[in-house]
């Protein structure tokens, strides 16, 4: 009940959820998932059973081989995972633990919240490619060569290749260079500033962190961070950021994992007494003087009480 909730860490749910995986460590398995479906919008888990059909394994199943099947109306859902030369055909849903996000086309996929952000995305690609070419070529704006008289095309093609081998590259700059007579050399300037890059790729982190809804000081963007309000901020990180997307993955090992019924079973995998949670407590705990201050006036709870709350 609400007021006495002992772990149930000995209990098959318990020891799946503690040890996933017998490939990978834990830590490594929940940032899969995780990752996952923050890139892909949806991360699947297939269920490995025991001989009574209770899940005693989890397997990470990439997205990119997931493929539903086309089932008959009121037949469970199945799907076919293709990776390589591996091929299962036939994966019922119920075998399956399918995280996902919400997607306005389809409710068996998730959708990845880089979609709606392809011209941001292009937009960074271009930036970080135009610095590299700035780089690469001297760190400096490039160069005309004019000359008075006409040239013909070998002349120019000769002097082109002299000029590059001469100046170009990040190792060269600042290389003293002899001109032929009457030649003089135009600079072409176009500076970051100009090109703005360093705003437009300070925008595109935001933009990125309103589809995530992260707030920007978590990804260390601190224009606008103040002493006062970074704290609070990285609080918010979790109660409004983590917590709904927790609850999702809370729901989801409930309905997939712990309520499922494996086959010829009428009652849930992991029966009705137990439920997972995840526990943010600890990030989203005040400081140390201000519970301290707290607890002096709360005068409802006994010190024993105060004491098993730190």
């Amino acid at each position: 009940d609400d007021l006495s909730r002992p772990e149930a860490a000995d209990s098959p749910y318990g020891r799946l959820l503690a040890k996933p995986s017998s490939r990978f460590p834990r830590f490594l398995f929940w940032l899969w998932v995780s990752s996952t479906y923050d890139v892909f919008g949806e991360a699947f888990l297939g269920k490995l059973r025991d001989r009574g059909g209770r899940p005693i394994e989890l397997v990470p199943l990439h997205p990119t081989a997931m493929t539903p099947d086309e089932v008959p109306a009121g037949s469970e859902q199945t799907w076919t995972f293709q990776s390589g030369r591996v091929r299962v055909e036939g994966i019922r849903q119920s075998d399956l633990v399918h995280f996902r996000t919400y997607n306005p086309d389809t409710m068996l996929r998730g959708m990845s919240r880089l979609e709606p952000l392809p011209r941001t995305l292009e937009v960074e690609d271009a930036a970080q490619r135009a610095q590299s070419s700035f780089w690469r070529r001297g760190a400096r704006p490039g160069v005309a060569l004019s000359h008075p008289g006409n040239l013909t095309q070998p002349a120019i093609d000769r002097l082109k290749l002299q000029w590059d081998g001469l100046a170009a590259g990040a190792d060269k700059t600042g290389t003293s260079v002899v001109l032929e007579e009457g030649m003089t050399p135009s600079v072409l300037t176009i500076n970051n500033d100009d090109a703005q890059y360093i705003d437009s790729r300070k925008l595109n982190r935001e933009e990125v962190c309103g589809a995530y809804d992260v707030p920007p000081p978590a990804v260390h963007i601190l224009d606008r961070a103040t002493f006062s309000n970074i704290t609070e901020q990285m609080r918010s990180l979790y109660r409004d950021t983590q917590a709904p997307r927790l609850k999702n993955f809370e729901d989801t090992l409930e309905s997939d994992l712990r309520a499922s019924v494996r086959p010829g079973a009428s009652e849930p995998d992991f029966g009705d007494r137990f439920y997972a949670e995840f526990l943010l407590d600890e990030v989203l705990r005040g400081a140390f003087e201000a519970r301290a201050e707290a607890y002096k006036n709360a005068d409802y709870m006994t010190m024993a009480e105060k004491r098993r709350a730190e």
